[in-house]
């Protein structure tokens, strides 16, 4: 190796993870329910971002992993009430012993021995009180998307959890993709199985779920899960009702566009089985350059949620979502 190019390789070791173009922000949406499941009873502090403040400021732990376990934290925070938006840094970090070599001076001689190794992994995060959006600029070892809404929400609980009184029920649950769901929809040959969940949604949220808040308190359930299975396992489900079925239409929007639920469905491309998981295909923006420093990065991940937000509102105005009566109508 050349003195340039060991130069060049400590440069670019040197350098953050993101530096390197085409990195994806992943969306999530932030939701509050009642502990207990009890609407009657949920009375959450008004002030959406003031409530993540004190949550937040407790610094209660996430986890994820068995075999390797992993402990994650949301910190760095800074908060800008004109805005209505949060920015920080969400890691894990990992201590372990690895089989290494150590040199007895006595014997002179190489013997093995467990030696601590530390591993850890950072990324920006920003949030939105518009479309109450979450932003995370996705590490390299984010492998299984699934785990971070897992451990957001588990740190926003443990921090609800150390509040005097707790009333909150936090979810950060990932939003989809439409566009990406039909496009899986039309490359598969057979459509087996589809599993559509809707949950309670936010009190403070929009109004036009109001009749599937009224569905759901007439049943005192905090969600609808409803799974369609094909009768012939060769031909599989009329993928053209899947599109067009109003109730599954609507579990598709509520679930997709507005993260108040989740899909998850079972198919069949050239003989081997195909699924797809909302957990692991969470709506995502590919920025080109996020720059090279924490802060410019940062901001462009803040940036990405802002514009995902309006978008959000936008959406909000044009799309359809059930009733309660078996039709559609209008946001």
């Amino acid at each position: 190796m050349t003195l340039d190019q060991g130069n060049n390789s400590a440069a670019a070791a040197s350098e953050p993870w993101f530096s390197k173009p085409n990195v994806d922000v992943l969306f999530y949406r932030v939701n509050r329910r009642p502990i207990g499941g009890d609407p009657s009873l949920f009375d959450p502090p008004p002030d959406l971002l003031d409530h993540l403040r004190r949550v937040l400021a407790v610094s209660a732990p996430g986890h994820s992993g068995r075999k390797y376990r992993r402990t994650w934290q949301l910190g760095s925070l800074e908060f800008d009430e004109q805005a209505g938006t949060f920015t920080g840094r969400l890691g894990w970090a990992r201590s372990a012993s690895v089989l290494g070599q150590v040199w007895d001076s006595e014997t002179h001689e190489w013997r093995d021995r467990l030696v601590p190794k530390d591993d850890s992994a950072v990324a920006p995060v920003a949030f939105s009180l518009n479309g109450r959006i979450l932003g995370v600029l996705k590490h390299p070892s984010f492998t299984t998307e699934a785990v971070l809404d897992d451990v957001l929400t588990e740190i926003l609980n443990g921090g609800e959890r150390q509040m005097e009184f707790p009333t909150t029920s936090w979810g950060v649950e990932p939003l989809g993709d439409q566009g990406d769901f039909y496009a899986w929809l039309d490359s598969v040959d057979q459509l087996l199985l589809l599993r559509l969940v809707f949950e309670r949604p936010n009190p403070d949220g929009e109004p036009e779920f109001d009749a599937l808040f009224a569905r759901l308190d007439r049943y005192e359930a905090d969600q609808i899960k409803e799974e369609i299975r094909a009768r012939d396992q060769t031909s599989g489900l009329q993928k053209e009702a899947v599109k067009n079925d109003p109730t599954t239409k609507g579990f598709l929007v509520a679930a997709l566009d507005h993260a108040f639920g989740r899909i998850w469905a079972k198919g069949k491309r050239n003989g081997r089985a195909a699924t797809y998981d909302q957990r692991q295909r969470v709506q995502r923006l590919s920025i080109d350059d996020v720059g090279s420093d924490w802060n410019t990065a940062t901001e462009a991940v803040l940036d990405a949620v802002s514009k995902r937000g309006l978008e959000h509102g936008k959406t909000s105005k044009r799309g359809e979502l059930l009733d309660g009566s078996g039709t559609t109508s209008p946001l």
